[in-house]
């Protein structure tokens, strides 16, 4: 049975809260996520904590993926940002895709 779900973004001042977590039996692993959002700001920071989160964790080659067009443009070397209030969470951005790995944000 194949389940076809949409994420649609919250509206107003709703915060939407999706997470999900896997478990390797073969590795004896597991892993889970969270991502809270509501606008830019909250995507960018997504962003921002799952590639330092990844960084921690050792992993070195890492495609970060996005649905909000406006935080993908944002992360994007050449960006120039009109949102005067997330200057320094994309310059932090910017810097961690700096790091001596393979660390790229995406657009789905």
């Amino acid at each position: 049975m194949s389940l076809l779900v949409d994420w649609n973004p919250p509206h107003g001042t709703t915060v939407k809260v999706n997470c999900d977590a896997i478990v390797f039996n073969d590795h004896l692993m597991t892993g889970f996520g969270c991502v809270i959002r509501d606008s830019c700001r909250v995507e960018l920071f997504a962003i921002w904590r799952d590639l330092t989160l990844a960084w921690e964790y050792g992993l070195r080659d890492v495609s970060c993926e996005t649905d909000s067009l406006d935080a993908f443009l944002a992360t994007q070397p050449s960006s120039h940002s009109e949102h005067v209030e997330d200057a320094d969470l994309i310059m932090k951005i910017h810097e961690v895709l700096k790091w001596n790995w393979n660390a790229e944000v995406v657009l789905i």
